[in-house]
């Protein structure tokens, strides 16, 4: 046929394709290390540390006065709402719970719960629920990962 030109179309339909693979290598990215790092580790490490440099996490570190009573409010008290807000960030993640996600999690958990039972200093309320907190974090975690399936 006179005029007619199959380049055009032709490219048209590498872009296509070259845009269909990219979009399918896309799905398969693998996932940065600060991915596999469950949030709850954060406030649970940041614990550890301060109570391994000997601060005192349960001393006040102010008062507010309230018509229930005066509410002292410790370091521990603020490293639990870092923990419930870190679960909050956990579950917002886009990425959703990965093997290594969960396997960290229980890891976490249980090194508080160690530090917490066997290591001279660590008995504090904070660092067992902030390991509670990990734990929790972590078994959600398996159950989302048992849902999805393969």
């Amino acid at each position: 046929m006179a005029g007619r030109d199959d380049g055009f179309f032709l490219g048209l339909m590498a872009d296509r394709r070259a845009k269909s693979a990219q979009a399918a290598g896309a799905s398969h990215k693998r996932r940065p290390l600060s991915a596999a790092i469950p949030l709850t580790v954060l406030p649970l490490a940041a614990c550890a540390g301060m109570i391994a440099l000997g601060v005192d996490i349960e001393a006040p570190l102010a008062s507010l006065a309230l018509a229930s009573g005066v509410w002292r409010v410790s370091a521990g008290d603020l490293l639990l709402a870092f923990g419930l807000l870190m679960i909050f960030g956990e579950r917002l993640r886009v990425s959703g719970p990965g093997p290594a996600n969960v396997a960290l999690g229980f890891i976490a958990a249980a090194a508080g719960a160690a530090l917490f039972a066997m290591a001279p200093g660590f008995a504090v309320s904070a660092l067992l629920l902030l390991s509670v907190l990990a734990l929790g974090q972590a078994a959600a975690g398996t159950i989302a990962l048992r849902r999805a399936g393969p």
